[in-house]
């Protein structure tokens, strides 16, 4: 029997941010795996466009592929700007941290793993199968560069979104 994977994913005012394609990134997952069945938690927190009802029209029309997609509105109430040019970092982390609590109220019985997956990352083909086969938990990827022995540790700098640009560590970071 095929382990089933939570995939979860937070969204926050992303109806301008190429949100068709990341969707159907996401949703690409199921197709590059042999050895997970897959569902996805969308959860919108804060939003103050059409993210929700985006994501909400995806998940019902993935529905007809057989699909399971769940998307969890979950407003904090906190104040305080995440992005421009002012940002308050504490804000955005106690907002962040509420918005994927309420995400992970949303794991079954049945999963067997969650996957915590950034919106706006591109993944490897077969990822999903990578983090199933090495048989550990919790199982993270992780980039380095090879410059040094051993080698460095780059954080999430190294990442890029889909349009193919290097996260920054100042605002907007992306």
């Amino acid at each position: 029997m095929l382990p089933n994977i939570m995939v979860l994913s937070m969204w926050r005012n992303d109806s301008e941010r190429n949100i068709e394609h990341r969707m159907r990134h996401l949703l690409r997952l199921q197709i590059t795996t042999k050895l997970a069945q897959l569902r996805w938690v969308w959860v919108v927190g804060d939003s103050a466009d059409a993210t929700e009802q985006i994501l909400r029209q995806q998940a019902l029309t993935a529905s007809t592929s057989g699909l399971d997609v769940e998307v969890v509105l979950h407003n904090t109430g906190i104040v305080g700007e995440a992005y421009g040019p002012h940002p308050d970092p504490h804000s955005r982390m106690l907002r962040s941290s509420q918005t994927v609590s309420a995400g992970l109220d949303c794991v079954r019985d049945a999963d067997t793993y969650v996957l915590y997956c950034e919106s706006d990352l591109r993944l490897a083909s077969g990822l999903v199968d990578r983090f199933v086969e090495s048989g550990k938990c919790p199982v993270a990827g992780w980039v380095i560069l090879k410059v040094e022995n051993p080698p460095i540790f780059y954080d999430t700098w190294a990442y890029r979104g889909l349009d193919g640009v290097h996260f920054t560590n100042h605002p907007p970071y992306h």
